[in-house]
């Protein structure tokens, strides 16, 4: 249902404007069910994995014509989008206007900070991010690392950290 939302919404942007009242109408109603869905979970976050689209794991109704939503996402570098809990509607319109104006932020780095500098806090781009990982592979969050460096004395610390991080940098680019 959410996925099929945000698809209408996205087609209507794309055929019409932003001040348009079948999209504001789209706006409404994907802000509707998109809160319903965000009262049971949260962050739910709409993903593109190689030219397909899925809310978490479940993918978007095949039947949908999502064609310009990928040229879209390709053309921006978008491969998610993350909504979270309290969202307020001002937030999404918000969102909405940056997200569909490709002129004035052509890439995902441009919507991110355009983002950070409105008051939208509860949607982010790029925020969750699918990586090809074995089993053997292990997923260790920031605030463990920043932990487990806790030990390192005082002085040299801070320089240890930004070689640790620049290390972890460096394996995620390979």
């Amino acid at each position: 249902k959410i996925g099929r939302a945000f698809a209408l919404l996205f087609n209507r942007l794309a055929m019409y404007n932003l001040d348009h009242p079948f999209t504001v109408e789209s706006m409404k109603n994907y802000y509707k069910t998109i809160t319903e869905g965000l009262s049971t979970f949260s962050p739910i976050v709409l993903i593109m994995n190689q030219e397909q689209f899925f809310i978490e794991e479940e993918p978007i109704d095949s039947r949908i014509n999502l064609s310009k939503m990928v040229i879209h996402f390709k053309k921006a570098g978008i491969q998610s989008i993350s909504f979270e809990k309290g969202m307020k509607s001002d937030e999404l319109n918000l969102f909405i206007g940056i997200f569909s104006d490709l002129t004035r932020f052509p890439t995902a780095d441009h919507m991110k900070k355009a983002l950070s500098s409105s008051s939208v806090k509860r949607i982010r781009i790029n925020y969750v991010i699918f990586k090809k990982m074995t089993a053997d592979d292990k997923i260790v969050s920031k605030g463990t690392i920043v932990e487990n460096l806790s030990g390192v004395p005082k002085a040299p610390q801070s320089e240890v950290k930004k070689k640790f991080m620049d290390m972890m940098a460096e394996n995620i680019v390979m």
